[in-house]
């Protein structure tokens, strides 16, 4: 027995509540361990801690992406300008750990940051942002220790951050298949137009079939002047070879009257 329309109008419009709660979930996690990162790096003193909270952003930040949020069709472009803010995020606040525990061998003062009495020096915004997109000029170099491991990581992450964006992005066709939506929508055609396809379509059939015939044809008369040309080349080979023996024998009897 069917289930009632209801109950499955009821049950469509609770998977999708269920998918946006889901949706905000993961946004509120990601803005929580973001906050605590931006805490961590502005404040904390030890270069790990710091360094332990950009981690677990990043974690949180793929988890949640990847397991609850699952964007509509019409905003891919909001994930993109999401990621890209995200991005700038990550560049911010490895540049302010490389200045707060001196990371990177730079020749500027460090350690001096501090949100409300010193700027960001633009050295290592620099850094951290050939360093997230892994270009690596190979300018500023990290020092031995702590600096290598943060170099390291910001790269790995950069490198995988991309790779993130590109699969969220692109697998949105199957996210829709998961709502119960479509990721290519169907085209709704009048009957008019329809028809107007129909008879071009027929009209294309015939003209591909005629013009099959045509070659078919025209292949046959090829093979025909073939077999033609082949025969002609035959009688010529004969007829040169009896005019070869005929002019032997003519030439004789011609040095012999002579």
């Amino acid at each position: 027995m069917s289930k009632p329309l209801f109950y499955e109008n009821f049950h469509t419009w609770l998977a999708k509540k269920e998918s946006r709660t889901a949706d905000v979930l993961g946004l509120l996690v990601i803005a929580l361990t973001g906050g605590f990162a931006v805490y961590a790096c502005l404040v904390f003193t030890d270069w790990w801690q710091s360094y332990l909270a950009l981690m677990i952003f990043y974690a949180s930040f793929n988890i949640a992406l990847f397991s609850g949020i699952k964007p509509a069709p019409w905003e891919g472009s909001i994930v993109f300008a999401f990621f890209l803010a995200v991005a700038l995020i990550y560049i911010f606040l490895f540049a302010v750990l490389y200045q707060r525990h001196c990371l990177l061998d730079i020749q500027t003062t460090c350690g001096a940051y501090s949100v409300l009495q010193s700027p960001l020096k633009e050295d290592y915004l620099y850094a951290s942002t050939v360093v997230f997109t892994t270009l690596g000029f190979g300018d500023i170099v990290p020092k031995a220790g702590a600096g290598r491991i943060v170099v390291a990581t910001q790269a790995l992450v950069g490198m995988t951050y991309s790779a993130t964006a590109i699969l969220i992005i692109l697998g949105r066709a199957g996210w829709y298949s998961a709502r119960g939506e479509s990721a290519a929508q169907p085209i709704l055609i009048d009957r008019e137009h329809a028809q107007v396809q129909t008879d071009r379509f027929a009209h294309t059939s015939k003209a591909l079939e005629d013009m099959s015939t045509l070659l078919s044809a025209l292949s046959t008369k090829v093979d025909t002047v073939n077999n033609q040309l082949v025969s002609l080349k035959r009688y010529a080979l004969w007829a040169s070879f009896a005019l070869i023996v005929l002019s032997f024998f003519a030439g004789m009897a011609l040095g012999h009257k002579f």
